[in-house]
């Protein structure tokens, strides 16, 4: 099937280049992909800070007949991700955010999880999403992007398609084709996934009536603050289970401090004075502190985002 999948990218790259909405060097560099490609391979990270065994589902897509063009979706879709009013970038640019906002005495602290988001995205409801975001990102606002990054909305529509319903892969010696869901693994996924979130979330929230004060994701991930009641946390909780079929929460409720992403953001001395939370790092009840050795046989790739700092001497 990859070789399959491998003659239609070649055939939308070809038209791309020929119709001008690529250039030349655009058209080379999505070309760079190995004959025959590589078949991409499943497999799981252990979530070892997890009560039951679990794990995280990862497709290797490297080398793979649509990983070129999933990385070029990516960059389509990353300036509309951003613009999301509940963007979170990273974890820097969530503390900056507490440090801003002033939150009231009877503030509530709620963190809310989507249970397996990727996996649980309806393959053409998310490129109906996403496609009707582009169009209406790239027609209504000013182009922040130089003319020849846009494409036309079908051929986006064609790559989705190729990226999410042909993705095949090997397990234990046996072919598979995921049929449901957004593979945790290829470039383009978490922008995919933030936008079809922005979309559910803003729905959610639009039908309450009890809204939010603030509301912030992280991917998969919300922080949120509210000025009311648990009864009415929790109804608007249940709500937003109902309202999709696939995507799911799970939440978090509390009057003094709340986990979210690396951080724990609690209601400390600086509260009671300025109305400003305070963040303290997290960390997961199996972190160990021991750190990867440097001249450790990975690679350099790998050992540039080690932890760095002054060693000890022993005498």
């Amino acid at each position: 099937m990859v070789e399959e999948t491998a003659r239609k990218v070649r055939n939308i790259i070809t038209e791309l280049y020929q119709k001008k909405h690529i250039d030349e060097m655009k058209l080379n560099w999505l070309s760079h992909t190995p004959n025959p490609p590589r078949i991409p391979v499943f497999y799981t990270l252990t979530k070892t800070h997890k009560v039951s065994l679990s794990s995280r589902p990862i497709i290797s897509g490297c080398d793979s007949p649509t990983e070129r063009i999933s990385a070029f979706v990516d960059s389509l879709l990353q300036p509309i991700m951003k613009e999301q009013q509940s963007y979170i970038k990273d974890t820097t640019q969530f503390i900056n955010f507490i440090e801003g906002t002033r939150v009231p005495q009877n503030a509530v602290l709620v963190s809310m999880d989507v249970t397996s988001l990727y996996t649980n995205i309806p393959q053409e409801e998310g490129i109906t999403t996403i496609c009707h975001a582009y169009d209406t990102f790239y027609t209504t606002t000013p182009p922040i992007l130089d003319f020849h990054m846009t494409i036309p909305t079908h051929y986006l529509r064609e790559m989705l398609r190729l990226i999410l319903q042909e993705n095949s892969f090997q397990f234990n010696g046996k072919d598979f084709l995921q049929t449901h869901g957004t593979a945790m693994g290829t470039k383009t996924a978490v922008s995919f996934a933030n936008i079809f979130m922005a979309k559910i979330e803003t729905a959610i929230i639009d039908q309450q009536s009890t809204k939010p004060l603030v509301w912030k994701r992280y991917i998969d991930d919300v922080f949120s603050l509210w000025d009311t009641n648990r009864e009415e946390i929790n109804n608007f909780i249940e709500h937003a289970n109902n309202y999709h079929p696939t995507i799911k929460f799970t939440a978090d409720i509390s009057d003094k401090e709340i986990i979210f992403l690396d951080t724990c953001i609690y209601k400390g001395a600086r509260f009671e004075k300025e109305s400003i939370l305070d963040t303290r790092t997290y960390f997961k009840p199996t972190e160990t502190f021991q750190y990867t050795h440097f001249k450790s046989c990975h690679p350099p790739g790998v050992k540039k985002g080690f932890v760095k700092g002054e060693g000890l001497r022993l005498s």
